[in-house]
């Protein structure tokens, strides 16, 4: 069992699993269909179109259908939108989602993700195609931990996950703490309203986000190799670990891959 493997209290698993909507206590429906029911949504009409295709699927005698309600989605500019069977579907109709749902019912293939087309370049992207992965190649050449998490106290960021706790002090607690072995964690989606911001960051700057974590990790001596935990709502899977091609900034680039227990690690680029 799980809670005998991790030596924890087997409530602990329990109330996990029965937390989070990513885990299940019984198995799956047939048709799984979850229609966002977060404030973007809510105002594009997701109340009437869940009604609409519960009338629907009473209507039609769908059995091993269920539609029920979900948080966010991650997709705030394609609302109102729905899961089915972990596909992420947007700018639906209730024609449209009682057409996906007829086709998931006999077993055809619902449409893939969409990825918006970047519009010129982004305010938040330094790099903009150049000297992609240059704060990460300075701080391995300077090997400047100290003044990493000074810069990063001073700069006043925080986490966005709900307290506001200042990132700087986080990277120099974890840094300090007893033990050998840290992780750093990218949780690419904690399904509040408006996920679409974690989306847009892993579409169209993957490299900065990746960026990013490979530096904490070298801030906070996370050893080995650092890799990206991605566990998203949507049904994307796009993003890329720091040995993939595709975390490439625009216009090509080289790729960190880092590992090595001491601080800060070693790094290639590729």
């Amino acid at each position: 069992m799980l809670a005998e493997r991790l030596q924890i209290p087997l409530y602990h698993v329990q109330g996990v699993a029965s937390f989070f909507p990513h885990f299940r206590l019984a198995p799956p429906p047939a048709v799984d269909v979850r229609v966002c029911a977060d404030m973007t949504c809510h105002l594009r009409g997701a109340a009437a179109l869940r009604s609409a295709v519960e009338a629907h699927v009473n209507a039609a005698g769908h059995a091993g259908v269920v539609v029920r309600a979900a948080s966010c989605l991650g997709q705030c500019d394609r609302a109102p939108a729905a899961a089915m069977n972990e596909a992420i579907l947007g700018r639906l109709t209730s024609p449209s989602l009682a057409a996906h749902i007829d086709t998931a019912v006999a077993g055809g293939r619902l449409p893939g993700p969409e990825l918006p087309p970047r519009r010129g370049p982004l305010l938040l992207d330094p790099y903009d195609g150049d000297r992609p992965y240059q704060a990460l190649h300075d701080l391995v050449t300077s090997r400047d931990v100290d003044g990493l998490v000074a810069a990063v106290t001073a700069s006043g960021l925080r986490g966005l996950g709900g307290a506001g706790f200042p990132t700087g002090t986080k990277w120099d607690h974890v840094r300090h703490a007893p033990g050998d072995l840290k992780y750093v964690v990218c949780n690419a989606d904690e399904s509040e309203p408006g996920t679409i911001k974690d989306r847009f960051l892993m579409d169209h700057v993957p490299h900065l986000v990746i960026e990013g974590v490979v530096m904490a990790g070298i801030a906070v001596g996370a050893p080995h190799r650092h890799r990206l935990l991605s566990v998203t709502s949507t049904d994307r899977g796009s993003m890329p670990s720091a040995g993939s091609s595709s975390a490439a900034p625009r216009g090509g680039s080289s790729v960190p891959t880092c590992s090595g227990p001491e601080s800060p690690s070693t790094c290639r680029f590729s």
